[in-house]
């Protein structure tokens, strides 16, 4: 399995670290994508790749794990920005990726009128993309809301702050790339700060997958005329037993989630890419001689380079779109790399019906790899 990296092909300054990109297929050989763009001293160039980000004292002062896990400076960025990029690429069968040269007019839906701006105005990270058809995507990302106390969540208000999940509709018409109002979506169901979920699309009805630990849990949603989101109060929660049996053997040490959007993987089954954390350090005592602890050592004896507290791995999974029923997954894995923590952000079809995978790998780079139909159906087990 080849492993694409085209972080450098998306043209932004060589100190800001790009990843967690998704990739929805457009057109032809074109590719919508929106990446995740964090820099703190823009003045301030990278440190080469021979450093280790694992160990603080030699972090790059501009890097995302500046400070490690106890640090206020995680999310500060006094100087610079953490934001989403946009890009349209074209991605050939040989994955050779450019930047296209596609003269597109930005404009913003506000107020209800169209109005021309000159940048992406999506200030929300870990973006994802799920396309509708005929050039309208869905973009859904978390936000960050300070002192919003008019608005109501699952228990009390947003308080000094909360990171919620907010949508926008993008459409890419003839020379326009247009951005309809943003919404932040569903707040009622949401704890106060999301970062795991997946939209989907069946018979022309939206939904969305909150989770998967307490079972399938589904939020039926409204696209409205004004090319908005909102929840319509309709959910559904499919048990799985699997789940609760996996995180039980692991003595609830590992979290289980939903990630990228879901897509049509054949006449009855959809398919998305969820990802498994887990707390490396001083953790993993009581249950040593596992795959999950073996695993670990193994990538500790290879000196692969870990996030200051989480593993991150990948697997595919398949449900049933009509019940929400999940049918089949696969092992957890890890695409070749030297870090031991990659984020699935995209999953979409290919011209040529391969699956195309887009992910961020270690918080550095935007990468991606296609697998085959078959590829996918060796990997997965049935769960029932």
């Amino acid at each position: 399995m080849e492993i694409v990296d085209f972080t450098k092909q998306l043209g932004e300054n060589e100190n800001t670290y790009l990843f967690n990109p998704s990739l929805a297929h457009y057109k032809d050989n074109l590719y919508l994508c929106l990446y995740r763009k964090f820099v703190r001293f823009p003045e301030l160039k990278q440190k080469g790749d021979d450093y280790d980000y694992s160990v603080f004292d030699k972090l790059n002062i501009n890097h995302p794990w500046l400070g490690g896990p106890n640090s206020s400076f995680w999310w500060k960025s006094y100087y610079g920005f953490d934001k989403s990029g946009i890009a349209i690429l074209s991605i050939d069968d040989n994955n050779n990726v450019n930047i296209t040269n596609l003269q597109l007019n930005i404009f913003e839906i506000i107020n209800g009128i169209k109005t021309s701006i000159n940048s992406n105005p999506i200030k929300g990270v870990d973006a994802r993309l799920l396309h509708l058809g005929n050039g309208f995507f869905v973009s859904s990302y978390n936000t960050f809301l300070g002192n919003r106390s008019d608005i109501s969540l699952k228990e009390g208000d947003c308080g000094n702050w909360c990171g919620l999940i907010s949508t926008r509709i993008i459409e890419i018409k003839n020379d326009e790339l247009i951005f309809h109002p943003e919404v932040v979506l569903c707040p009622e169901k949401s704890n106060r700060v999301e970062k795991n979920w997946s939209f989907w699309l069946h018979n022309k009805k939206l939904s969305l997958s909150y989770g998967l630990e307490n079972g399938h849990e589904i939020f039926q949603l409204n696209l409205y005329p004004n090319k908005t989101i909102g929840c319509t109060g309709i959910t559904k929660n499919k048990s799985i037993i699997f789940f609760n049996k996996f995180k039980k053997y692991y003595k609830n040490k590992i979290h289980i989630s939903v990630t990228t959007p879901a897509i049509s993987f054949n006449d009855i089954e959809y398919i998305g890419v969820g990802h498994i954390k887990y707390k490396y350090e001083n953790n993993l005592g009581d249950i040593q001689n596992t795959k999950l602890s073996n695993f670990t050592l193994q990538m500790t004896l290879e000196n692969k380079k870990f996030h200051p507290i989480y593993v991150y791995l990948m697997f595919f999974y398949t449900f049933n779109p009509v019940d929400g029923g999940v049918t089949k997954i696969s092992n957890m894995f890890l695409p070749q790399s030297d870090y031991v923590l990659c984020f699935p952000s995209g999953i979409s079809k290919t011209p040529n019906n391969s699956f195309l995978i887009s992910y961020g790998d270690s918080d550095v780079k935007c990468r991606f790899f296609k697998t085959s139909y078959v590829e996918i159906v060796d990997s997965l087990y049935d769960i029932n």
